[in-house]
């Protein structure tokens, strides 16, 4: 589905890091918006995978059902947060992350932290959406 979000990517100033992320996206006029709360890599059963990359796709598909929850998918998501541990894992998570956006990804942020509430959690990201009507 695709999204009435508008990116802005202005030819004047260096382009989005590899191309992982968009500078910015304008919301249109009486979109809903939506912001979803840290998602971890938690599954539905309350496990926890151990690897990195696995709870980066599990915090994904938790990021999904919430926007499904609001008639809502990926293509509506116009803002994520992300906290990894590292540099070198904000690399890892993009290029998952960037799967669930179909080639269209959100301005985002990817901020380095010393740890998360749970010291299981490897990564942690919230988002913001909207979608007209």
């Amino acid at each position: 589905m695709a999204s009435s979000n508008v990116t802005h990517n202005p030819a004047d100033m260096a382009p989005p890091a590899r191309g992982l992320y968009s500078h910015a996206v304008e919301i249109p006029a009486n979109s809903r918006q939506l912001f979803v709360a840290g998602q971890v890599g938690v599954r539905p059963d309350g496990s926890l995978p151990e690897g990195f990359d696995e709870q980066v796709e599990q915090m994904m598909r938790n990021i999904g059902a919430v926007l499904a929850s609001a008639g809502m998918d990926f293509a509506d998501v116009v803002k994520v947060n992300a906290y990894c541990r590292s540099a070198e894992e904000i690399i890892a998570y993009a290029g998952i992350r960037n799967r669930f956006f179909d080639g269209a990804p959100p301005a985002t942020t990817a901020i380095v932290v010393p740890g998360l509430a749970n010291p299981d959690w490897l990564i942690e990201a919230d988002v913001v959406a909207a979608k007209q009507g």
